[in-house]
């Protein structure tokens, strides 16, 4: 995986500068980037943009407490942005050919036992919920946190790319992010892990 090491200067994104931007992208490439709109998230703020210039497709940046996280996808290729400290972030190119292909055997998980009320007699405070907006927790552990540079900078990034994916397939569906919390377990197994947190370790 081919990466750069950059700096941002997040304090330069606000409102009311000049909404552009180049980065420096691995093998000497580089792209401009002209921001369309910014979003303020439970945790700091989403920028959306576009590319100028001769390529063309879309960059998410979430900037959180100085650090930015986020994706550029267009046809330059693909590529992860991850603070990594002290103003210092990486631009990863990924590699889209190494992406599992349809048609793979589905994984093996075991189910989540849900309970459905079936008496509508009994009140529910959500029945006007039309299932657009869907709230967010974002549990994480110490090892994970350690191995970020911001790891709420790229929890605020996963929501935000996952919401533009949604606005740009015509899908009525947003996340809301509502709150994050450092878990004090190793974690490790998708299974074990749920079990752990539905137990309030």
């Amino acid at each position: 995986m081919a990466s750069e090491f950059v700096e941002f200067n997040a304090a330069g994104l606000t409102v009311d500068a000049d909404r552009s931007l180049r980065i420096s992208l691995p093998d000497g490439e580089a792209v401009d980037v002209v921001f369309e709109s910014v979003r303020h998230g439970l945790l700091g703020d989403f920028w959306q943009g576009r590319l100028s210039g001769p390529h063309r497709g879309y960059v998410n940046l979430s900037v959180v407490q100085g650090d930015v996280a986020g994706q550029i996808l267009g046809s330059a290729g693909r590529f992860l942005i991850r603070p990594l400290g002290n103003g210092i972030h990486a631009i990863h190119r990924i590699d889209q050919s190494r992406f599992a292909t349809c048609g793979n055997d589905p994984f093996e998980i075991n189910p989540v036992h849900i309970h459905l009320r079936t008496d509508s007699s009994n009140a529910n405070p959500g029945a006007d919920d039309d299932g657009s907006v869907v709230d967010v927790l974002v549990a994480y552990t110490a090892t994970a946190a350690g191995q970020s540079g911001n790891i709420l900078a790229e929890i605020q990034a996963a929501i935000d790319d996952a919401n533009r994916a949604y606005e740009l397939s015509s899908i009525d569906l947003r996340l809301n992010l509502v709150q994050t919390t450092q878990v004090d377990y190793a974690g490790g197994d998708l299974c074990d892990d749920r079990d752990a947190f539905a137990r309030g370790r």
